[in-house]
């Protein structure tokens, strides 16, 4: 068992046992920052995601951080005020998140029932209350269908065709478009995956590659998940070439017409 991490004297130790071993060091050192920044307004901090689900995908995958505050701390529109992050923020700039590639992390007020819920086995408590809101698997399904039938995959790659117009260095829109579009193929594969029939929560604590394996004998939407699971995460481990990232965007566009039409015909 992985030991708590003390943070000093008179503070709390961050629990880190129930984070994989490649994201260790960099929710360490990120939790660090959110605790000492954020004192006694922090509530309780989590890392979900495949930082604790594994499955992760090398220069890819983000660490995803939920930090829940004393109600009163976020300003209106659910946020910290400008002076009270940008030291924080500074810290976090010097934070190797490697072999993921970004923090990411959102603020919610602490007992909000409209606010975040986690799903039980992808999500682990690194500081403060461990008492967190959970999804049902009721509320996972109903939220599947609700995703799948107002899926447009079409505009999707009307969006997408725009966005390849123009070309910036370093983060192009190209590879930015692609790792914008994950977020929309991820989340749509583990939909399927419950509407077929799955237990939602079971298959929430699937990794990617796991879920992909789930769906290869469901036809074509299988074959085109397993296309983009495999030119995605060779894109990545190669280099983020262009031309792979352009046949990435193309599988995952596919992928989700195939999803937005099994899902019209199975209902």
């Amino acid at each position: 068992m992985i030991r708590p991490h003390s943070i000093g004297h008179g503070v709390p130790s961050l629990d880190l046992s129930g984070v994989q071993d490649p994201a260790q060091a960099a929710v360490r050192s990120a939790s660090d920052a959110y605790v000492r920044h954020l004192g006694p307004d922090l509530v309780s901090l989590v890392v979900h995601g495949s930082a604790v689900r594994g499955g992760f995908i090398p220069r890819s995958s983000d660490v995803d951080f939920a930090l829940f505050l004393r109600p009163g701390a976020l300003t209106i529109g659910d946020q910290l005020p400008l002076p009270r992050v940008a030291g924080l923020h500074e810290e976090l700039t010097r934070v190797d998140p490697s072999p993921f590639r970004y923090l990411q992390a959102y603020a919610y007020s602490s007992g909000d029932p409209s606010g975040k819920t986690f799903i039980p086995g992808t999500f682990h408590v690194i500081f403060g209350e461990r008492n967190v809101p959970l999804a049902t698997a009721d509320e996972l399904m109903a939220g599947a269908h609700r995703a799948l039938q107002s899926l447009d995959a079409q505009s999707i790659a009307m969006r997408t065709s725009r966005k390849l117009l123009s070309h910036v260095r370093r983060e192009s829109g190209l590879h930015n478009e692609l790792r914008l579009l994950c977020t929309d193929v991820w989340p749509t594969l583990y939909h399927v995956l419950s509407v077929r029939g799955g237990d939602p929560i079971r298959v929430w604590q699937l990794t990617k590659h796991q879920a992909v394996v789930g769906l290869e004998t469901e036809g074509e939407v299988g074959q085109t998940a397993r296309a983009f699971y495999d030119v995605v995460t060779r894109h990545y481990a190669e280099g983020e070439a262009s031309r792979s990232a352009l046949e990435a965007l193309q599988a995952g566009l596919a992928f989700l017409g195939v999803a937005a039409r099994w899902y019209q015909a199975r209902i």
